[in-house]
Formats: structure tokens, sequence, C-alpha cells
């Protein structure tokens, strides 16, 4: 059986809860695309810093994260993806400051057509 969920004009194709495995990083792999969250601890106050790959068929978000919790509530576009545009919403936090160990809640989102 094939489900299609959606909330309002996006389609989420991916959405999940997931730990790193004592690694600071997660890379999700699409068809035309890929994605990595890179996760830092900062003194400075939580950002994101998004960063394209020299070759465009990727993009990295370096996540700076103070006090243990960050996230981008809003949909933000990445890109484009079997020709629709392309989105990603994530929260990210950091259950101890022992370990490397970090959680994050994240959603991929598919929108409209995208032309040429």
């Amino acid at each position: 059986m094939n489900i299609r969920i959606s909330t309002g004009s996006l389609e989420i194709i991916s959405s999940g809860t997931l730990r790193t495995g004592f690694e600071s990083s997660v890379h999700f792999d699409f068809a035309d695309i890929w994605f990595k969250f890179q996760f830092l601890d900062s003194d400075e106050p939580s950002n994101a810093e998004w960063l394209v790959s020299d070759d465009a068929k990727g993009m990295t978000c370096k996540v700076f994260v103070k006090d243990g919790l960050f996230g981008i509530t809003s949909p933000e576009r990445l890109g484009t993806l079997e020709d629709r545009a392309f989105f990603v919403s994530f929260e990210v936090s950091k259950p101890s400051q022992k370990h490397d160990l970090w959680v994050l809640n994240y959603s991929f989102y598919l929108g409209d057509k995208v032309d040429g």
C-alpha cells in the first residue's frame, strides 16, 4: 500500500527521529541530491549555516547548537528534487554534553513543480 502524506501544498516524502551513533553528522541520499546535517557545539546563539557542494548536487547544513536545542520549524527550501521544489524542517538536540550523541527530528518535503 502506498501512502501519500501532505500538509497544505507540501508532500512529506520522509520524516522521522533518529539518534546519531556517537557521530556529529547525518547524511541523506535522495535520487538527485544529497543532504548532510553536521552538528557543532557553540558558545554563540544557535544557528544554521547552509553550504552547497562544489558540484551543486548536495548541501551541508552546519547546525551550531548552544544549550542543547535548535531547530527550523518552517520548511526551508533546499533546491529541486524530481523537478519539484525540495524543502526541509528540523529540530536537533544534544541530550548529554558528555558524548557526541545528537537527536534529530526531521521532515523533507516536495512542493510545486519547478519549470526548466
